[in-house]
């Protein structure tokens, strides 16, 4: 993109923002979302998580969860010390509208 050749940036709620200041707020706050990665049994309630998917892939032995923690962020600790948890990170997924572009922010990785 030349300079001067930016377009106005539409946010998720079709608000116009930028890619500076307040917009990006949310990346240092404590995430609402992670990605649980594990092995053998589902993961068991956890009262305060919510399960909202779980991905099973055929060519590996891992599940991928992702887990809401709107009201208790300190619950994931919980996850972490489960059996059969590999890992536990954080999944952050924000998407931009810049017409006729969708960037979506997964991770803090921008993907086009």
């Amino acid at each position: 993109m030349a300079v001067g050749d930016e377009k106005p940036l539409w946010d998720i709620a079709g608000e116009l923002g930028e890619f500076a200041g307040d917009d990006l707020r949310w990346m240092v706050e404590p995430p609402l979302y992670w990605i649980v990665r594990h092995q053998g049994v589902p993961l068991p309630p956890i009262r305060g998580l919510s399960y909202l998917a779980t991905n099973r892939f055929a060519d590996s032995p891992f599940d991928e969860t992702l887990v809401a923690t709107p009201e208790q962020p300190s619950l994931i600790e919980l996850l972490r010390e489960l059996p059969g948890v590999c890992s536990v990170e954080p999944g952050y997924l924000r998407y931009f509208f810049r017409p006729p572009t969708v960037i979506a922010v997964l991770n803090r990785s921008a993907i086009n």
